[in-house]
């Protein structure tokens, strides 16, 4: 393997292809730190601009984009509590209750972090274990997604809280939302009242945005502005992080990464 690795290297760690990647980092961190912008928009924005490079910088480019995204929808999710990219809305749930604590910048260095290593990981696994798990891949029906997709389901019961009917409540909700659109196998309008702006059914990114920015937004709006100055004195956040956190951290980090990879 070392006779193939060493050409590559040589190939990959260029100045050239080290600054594409950046600025396809800082790009796909700024779209997906917007509510509303997913990454996959972005990608196809910036695709034209690959058209006059080569495979490997224009590769990079968009992976920079790609990647970055995982972590600048948590950015949003922190400070304002709402998610950037639909896969921030767990992060929105412990990020910025430590935002409100005056931990912001530890917030976003543990989301980093975390996003990081989720990343490696998984291009790892994916270098060793991509062509087992296409096999595994190419062997599942309609069974084995319909059992992903209850399994889908009963994760709700993990997440409701002492509430059961809430979580309930929400997953018909979800349920019924994902239902409106043309069906994929017989392209039959459903709960589409003939307005064709819904034949596509509803984005998940702009149903997320509205179910928790809005609710952000009223909230706020409820406050009076006396209740709205921040005390900065107060906040002296110097983004440190405890050994006793990162040992905390290590747990959680690398069973989400092996989840993530399954």
């Amino acid at each position: 393997m070392l006779q193939y690795i060493a050409p590559a290297t040589g190939l990959l760690f260029t100045l050239e292809n080290i600054l594409w990647i950046n600025i396809g980092v800082f790009i796909g961190s700024v779209f997906a730190a917007i509510p509303g912008l997913s990454v996959i928009l972005c990608v196809i924005l910036f695709l034209p601009v690959t058209y006059s490079m080569t495979a490997i910088p224009g590769m990079m480019f968009l992976l920079g984009i790609y990647c970055a995204g995982g972590y600048g929808g948590s950015v949003s999710a922190i400070l304002i509590n709402t998610p950037g990219t639909p896969h921030a809305a767990a992060t929105m749930l412990d990020g910025h209750p430590l935002s409100e604590q005056g931990r912001t910048k530890a917030a976003l260095k543990i989301a980093l972090y975390a996003s990081t290593f989720g990343g490696i990981f998984s291009a790892l696994m994916l270098l060793f274990l991509g062509p087992q798990v296409a096999r595994v891949a190419a062997q599942l029906g309609t069974a084995e997604y319909f059992m992903v997709c209850v399994f889908g389901l009963t994760i709700i019961a993990g997440v409701s809280g002492k509430s059961m009917i809430k979580g309930l409540i929400s997953a018909c909700l979800g349920l019924l939302i994902s239902c409106v659109g043309s069906d994929p196998m017989t392209s039959y309008d459903r709960f589409t009242f003939g307005i064709s702006r819904l034949y596509l059914g509803l984005d998940l990114a702009v149903c997320l945005i509205g179910l928790f920015a809005l609710v952000e937004i009223m909230s706020k709006a409820e406050k009076r502005l006396d209740r709205l100055n921040l005390d900065t004195t107060q906040i002296k956040d110097d983004g440190v992080i405890t050994k006793e956190e990162y040992k905390r951290m290590a747990r959680p980090v690398l069973l989400s990464s092996i989840i993530g990879v399954m």
